[in-house]
């Protein structure tokens, strides 16, 4: 080892001898090498503790928060150093304080008791007590008195993962949704837009404290421990508050179950049943840890006989998703499906009942459940769905074509029977952290979860639809998003909204009555005590097999494979690098480039290619963020690398003829994005960027048809609708260009380049009043 140093022991030393000269010896050279000095009697130890990773728990794994100072002599004992000394003392108070906490000492009773308990084994340890001082609590356990409610409303937050208005409304318009029909039709909705990475534990984190990724610190399926290996992300690496914990400290009763990331359970006013319970993306049953599933600790006895387990689900209830009847080309990859399935309806059962039973016995004042079948049947199905896909099995298709509008059907149902549970002052808030793409939209990649093309079939808008007191009805609001969730929750509860937080309440969905009663007011922020800091976690009891799941695809961190193909009776997807921190580096560059930050995106793209050079997202990111600089040598030096480790590559083919086309090299610039749509067909960007090509060669009528075609696979990207307003604004089409710039504002009502062609476009037609509202509106995008 570099730097250690190496000492050869005689034969003829006794074991006895070479142990005690080996302990002799590491003593000494560790403290040769540390350089420090052991203290003697009599001198004075400080130890300034600032817990962090390494507080005590309690035994359903929440973490102290607060600041110990401890001030001592030695009186006796082994020579330490100061060191040495420190580490000690922590690890005695953390057996102090855990031994506390194990009889569910309130927080403000600790102190107290470590100052009566500590003398004694100070003293065994060789250290005279002089002073202990501090302050010590527990995560939502400070009461904020100006947080106090000023309405007597009820909320229940209701969280579809992945449901997406495009699948729901022609199911509603068949009467196939009743229940959120009549949601709906009673109140308000709209699109929820999302944001970037479109990866679930990201954007439901959002979703529950109101903050950007990069606030909040959770970006990604894994987090880092203290000894630097990959653990499942929990509820200790997020560094803002979440809805559950300023409402607990406004003294608001609130229930939490299976919501992202929130394990180990921490302290609320109230239940929160952690998405450990019953894993919900990976992994089954065997997986889950020993402690921290629920707060309180005592509620799992009630919760541990409600968990439904794969085996229990019979073939009635498989048979809603599937047609049975077809068994024409079955093959290992119908009953992978069909167990995926088994298991992923179990844990939706299981999450349920739990969610019912407790709303119904507890009565929180805020309920908050959250379900991931949607998403996950989707992910398994949508590809099978009609009109069916040219490069699917026509048989599979027939079996497996109305799963997921059977998924849509039945959590119709579980939306029932949970709103069977709201009374009269109850305002129900339901949404989604993402859509799904479907019919022509869907990608020609892989979609099951497993696959590292998984995220391609996330859409950017969820849905929102809102009813009860205080919500206006018959109104679509506009211009949400999923950080507005948690400030409307505040609103409607009468309570502050943070200024630090990025969301802001949805006035136009509440009524005027409402608002001039309970005018939404402010505070500077949530987190008025020092932030707690995403700091490591240690490896959880059943942590192996869920990293086993985790790391052999590339949907979460670490390196995606490099597949690009379907998953249509494959398994690709496996095989991705062990080094799980680059992808939590492309994420975050993901982050900068949304934000303009273009230089920080680049640091961070550089990092994760260091630590896996075969990450082709980071690399083709950075392929972006030097045509952001204007370096297309730069650029087309990072896409041939990605091509030559993977040839053919969609998405580099694509980007690399944007640099051809940059350099005026139309020849190579359409060969390239020919290539690409030639191997998926449906590949948006491709298509949007050949219409760029022929708009340069003047070939307009095919520009056109091109832009068109990727405007139809991609709906919600403003830009092909934008493009085509220019070509006819252009071609004096003055009238279909303000089609195409209405139809781009309405696929992103943030994208200020198509607020502002459209204003000209008025402003040409002698619209002057709307054109000066809509300038308006795209001074606001900026």
């Amino acid at each position: 080892m570099p730097g250690a140093s190496h000492i050869r022991l005689s034969p003829a030393c006794s074991p006895l001898a070479r142990g005690a000269l080996v302990v002799v010896l590491a003593l000494v050279l560790g403290a040769c090498r540390r350089g420090e000095p052991s203290l003697s009697i009599g001198d004075p130890v400080s130890l300034a503790w600032t817990l962090a990773q390494d507080a005590p728990r309690t035994p359903e794994g929440s973490r102290l928060i607060g600041q110990l100072t401890l001030d001592v002599v030695v009186t006796g004992g082994p020579a330490r150093t100061q060191v040495e000394h420190e580490t000690e003392l922590r690890a005695l108070l953390t057996r102090l304080l855990e031994a506390e906490l194990a009889v569910e000492r309130a927080p403000e009773e600790l102190l107290p008791r470590l100052r009566e308990l500590a003398p004694e084994p100070l003293t065994s340890g060789g250290w005279r007590l002089e002073r202990l001082e501090g302050a010590l609590s527990l995560p939502g356990g400070v009461r904020r008195p100006d947080l106090v409610p000023t309405t007597d409303l009820r909320v229940l937050l209701v969280g579809l993962d992945g449901h997406d208005w495009d699948i729901a409304r022609p199911l509603m318009e068949a009467g196939r949704l009743p229940v959120l029909s009549k949601l709906v039709d009673g109140g308000v909705s709209g699109r929820l837009a999302s944001l970037e990475p479109l990866l679930s534990p990201v954007v439901w984190t959002s979703i529950a404290t109101g903050c950007r990724p990069e606030e909040h610190g959770i970006l990604d399926f894994l987090g880092v421990s203290a000894s630097g290996q990959p653990v499942p992300v929990t509820s200790n690496l997020r560094k803002r508050r979440a809805f559950w914990n300023v409402l607990s400290e406004a003294g608001v009763d609130v229930g939490v179950v299976a919501w992202w990331a929130s394990w180990p359970a921490e302290p609320v006013e109230g239940f929160l049943v952690s998405d450990r319970v019953a894993y919900q993306t990976f992994g089954g049953f065997k997986s889950s840890p020993a402690v921290g599933l629920v707060h309180p600790p005592v509620l799992w006895k009630e919760l541990a006989g409600q968990r439904v387990r794969p085996e229990e689900i019979g073939p009635s209830e498989l048979g809603r998703f599937h047609d049975a009847s077809v068994r024409e080309g079955w093959t290992r990859e119908d009953d992978r499906l069909l167990k995926d399935l088994r298991e992923k309806l179990a844990s939706a059962k299981s999450y349920a009942r739990m969610s019912v039973n407790l709303h119904r016995e507890e009565r929180p004042r805020v309920g908050a459940y959250y379900y991931q079948l949607p998403d996950q049947v989707a992910h398994l199905f949508m590809r099978y769905a009609d009109p069916p896909l040219p490069e699917v099995d026509p048989n599979r298709q027939r079996r497996f074509r109305r799963a997921v509008t059977a998924a849509y059907e039945r959590h119709d149902q579980l939306l029932g029977e949970l709103l069977s549970e709201a009374d009269e002052r109850t305002v129900v808030m339901v949404v989604s952290d993402h859509g799904f793409r479907t019919g022509r939209e869907r990608p020609s990649t892989a979609s099951r979860v497993e696959s590292p093309t998984a995220a391609d079939w996330h859409a950017r808008f969820g849905i929102i639809a809102m009813s009860g007191p205080a919500v206006r009805a018959g109104v679509v609001i506009e211009e949400a998003t999923v950080l507005d969730v948690f400030p409307t929750l505040l609103a409607l509860l009468g309570m502050p909204v943070a200024e630090d937080l990025a969301g802001r309440v949805l006035e136009e969905a509440l009524t005027e009555e409402f608002l001039a009663a309970h005018p939404v007011r402010t505070v500077e922020s949530f987190e008025t005590e020092p932030l707690r800091s995403a700091t490591p976690v240690g490896a959880a009891p059943g942590d192996e097999a869920l990293l086993e799941s985790l790391m052999a695809i590339g949907y979460v961190g670490g390196a995606p494979a490099t597949s690009s193909g379907t998953d249509d009776g494959g398994s690709e997807g496996a095989g991705a690098d062990p080094v799980h921190a680059a992808n939590a580096h492309n994420n975050r560059a993901t982050i900068h480039l949304g934000l303009g930050e273009i230089e920080q995106a680049r640091v961070e793209l550089a990092a994760a290619l260091a630590l896996s050079p075969d990450f082709h997202q980071a690399r083709l990111n950075l392929a972006r963020v030097h045509l952001r600089q204007g370096d297309d040598d730069a650029a087309a030096k990072e896409l041939a690398e990605v091509l030559t480790r993977s040839p053919g590559h969609v998405a580099a083919l694509s980007l690399r003829s944007e640099v051809e086309l940059g350099r005026g090299r139309l020849d190579a610039a359409e060969a390239d994005v020919r290539a690409a749509i030639e191997s998926q067909p449906r590949h948006a960007a491709s298509w949007h960027q050949l219409g760029r090509i022929q708009e340069v060669r003047r070939s307009l009528d095919e520009a056109v048809s091109s832009f068109e075609t990727a405007a139809e696979l991609d709906p919600e990207n403003p830009e092909p609708r934008n493009a085509l307003g220019n070509l006819h604004a252009a071609a004096g089409r003055h009238q279909q260009a303000l089609v195409e710039y209405e139809a781009a504002v309405t696929a992103d009502p943030h994208f200020a380049p198509a607020h502002a062609n459209l204003a000209l476009q008025c402003q040409r037609l002698g619209d002057f009043q709307r054109a000066f509202q809509v300038y308006e509106r795209a001074r606001e995008s900026l």
